[in-house]
This record gives C-alpha cells, structure tokens and sequence, in this order.
C-alpha cells in the first residue's frame, strides 16, 4: 500500500445532481486524479451497517496516480451515511476535502424517477405521482428500494448536519443550478478552494454527462451501459471519441420519453418538502454558507 495512492478529494452527493459532470470536468485538470472508477461506493456498505473491505482495496483505484495534488474519486451515496460512515472515512482520509452537490429536491425527485423509469429499474407505466405515493409508503422500509430512497434523498438537512458538524472546514457545498448555468464560474470557484490554477478552464468545453435518455431496446441499453462503466476510464481520456459514440448510439436506441412534471404535480411534492427546505436552510445559515439557491428561498411560479 502506497500513501500516495490515498484519496483527498470526494464528490460526496448527490444523485442526480451532477456529479457526473462535475467529476469528468475536475478530472481533466492536471493537478487532479480522477479514480479508475468513478463511483467506487468503498464506504456505502457502512450506511446498511456491513463491513468495508481492506483500504488497500480502496487505493488500488488510484495507483494510476503520478504527480498531481488531488486524488477524486465520486460516490453519490455518501452523503446519507450515518455517524460511524462518517467517523470512519474522516479517520481513514485525514486530508480529505469533500464536496456536495445540492439540487431542487423535486427536480431531483422528477428526474430520479426518469432515471429509474429509462433504466428499466420500475415499470414505465407507473406514472410521476403513483410514483410518489410508493414512495411516501415506503420511505421507512429498510430494504433499499427505488420507492424507499426515492423521497428521503433530498431530505438533504438530515444528512448534511452530522458532516458540517465534523467537517465544516473540509465541505463545499455548490448546487446544481449554478453547475449547469454557470460551469466555468463553479469550476474557478471550486479551484480558488483546493488553491490550484483556475485558469485550466478558461477555454474549456463543458459537456453535461449522465443526462437521463430514454432506449427503444432495453438489451442494447444494458449492453451499452456496461460497456459505458468498463471503459469509463478510458474514454474520460478519449472525450471526442465519446461523444462520438453517445451520438451514434442516441440515433440508433434513443428516443423522445423523459417525462417533466406539470405545475399541480409541483405543488404535490413541493409541499411534501417545504418542511425540509426550512431545516435546509435554516441549517446553511448556520455554518455562514451564504450561495443559497433560488428555490429555498422562492417557490416555482
């Protein structure tokens, strides 16, 4: 086991927020790392209370390692890990710096739902709202579940308190309007924080990934989305090669189906979360995060 090869730079959460983008983008510069795989999940055991394995087997993700500052590596699920998740990645990553992606909890929600829908993870006939009262059902079930996770993931106030509060220092906290809006400005930003050069991204090109497509055939999707994660780390070297792919793929199996939520279908489940954006904000002011987004502090007209 090589010290070189620890990780000190996290994309913490959460899904569906970009931290697909913003991992490709981070891991372009040259004093960053980017991990063989991108989500390589070494600490989400804990959160079902299982063992993790050796840290050796964490490391091994990053001995591809040369001279850069910063070792990235990008695991969603993070975020929701209890106290002991938390203790232990802080003991075992003592130099870590952590970042979070925040987004609208139903925009979250929607998208999250077109994921699993796309994905072949639930039925397509299952619509947006019957989607949400499984949801509502099972939100205490242990077992994890598409119905299970789909609401509590943008609770964000109960996961995010215990990390501010053994990590304040070490968290940024963006959110995924000013990513997808402004991404150079989030990328110089993010680089004035870990003090490298912000520079890199002056003239850089800013391909969103990840985004929700849906498939005529689900064989040729399955087929395509394990190619996609074998060879994730070469093609983060080959780009145009990819999106070279991604093009000739979305003419052969992609077709028009993501669904966007209506305005009483807004009102349903931003009224489920208006508690929560309370706490959320109420949490950011303070630990003095003063970025806050639009929609904590407006609703959608």
């Amino acid at each position: 086991m090589s010290l070189k090869n620890i990780p000190n730079l996290i994309i913490g959460g959460v899904h569906k927020s970009g931290t697909t983008s913003l991992f490709n983008y981070l891991s372009d510069h040259p004093d960053i790392c980017g991990s063989k795989k991108k989500e390589i999940h070494y600490y989400t055991p804990m959160i079902y209370n299982k063992p993790i394995p050796e840290l050796k087997n964490y490391f091994q993700f990053f001995n591809h390692h040369k001279s850069e500052k910063y070792l990235l590596e990008a695991s969603p699920s993070y975020l929701y890990g209890n106290e002991l998740l938390i203790n232990q990645l802080f003991k075992d990553l003592p130099n870590v710096k952590m970042i979070f992606i925040l987004r609208n909890p139903v925009d979250r929600f929607t998208s999250y739902y077109n994921h699993c829908v796309s994905k072949y993870i639930i039925d397509k006939d299952i619509d947006l709202i019957s989607f949400f009262e499984y949801s509502k059902h099972e939100i205490n079930n242990v077992k994890d579940h598409p119905f299970h996770r789909a609401l509590k993931e943008g609770c964000y106030s109960k996961y995010l308190t215990n990390w501010l509060e053994k990590g304040d220092q070490k968290i940024k906290l963006i959110f995924f309007d000013e990513l997808k809006d402004n991404p150079k400005q989030t990328l110089i930003s993010i680089c004035n924080w870990l003090k490298i050069d912000e520079s890199f991204y002056g003239n850089y090109t800013f391909n969103a990934e990840n985004k929700t497509i849906y498939s005529k055939n689900a064989l040729l999707y399955k087929i395509s989305a394990t190619l996609n994660m074998k060879l994730s780390y070469h093609f983060r070297k080959m780009p145009q090669v990819k999106q070279k792919l991604k093009r000739i793929y979305y003419k052969l199996n992609g077709v028009k189906g993501y669904k966007t939520i209506s305005a009483v279908e807004y009102e349903k489940i931003s009224s489920y979360y208006s508690l929560e954006k309370m706490e959320l904000l109420k949490l950011l002011k303070n630990f003095n995060i003063t970025n806050i987004p639009s929609w904590l502090i407006h609703e959608r007209k």
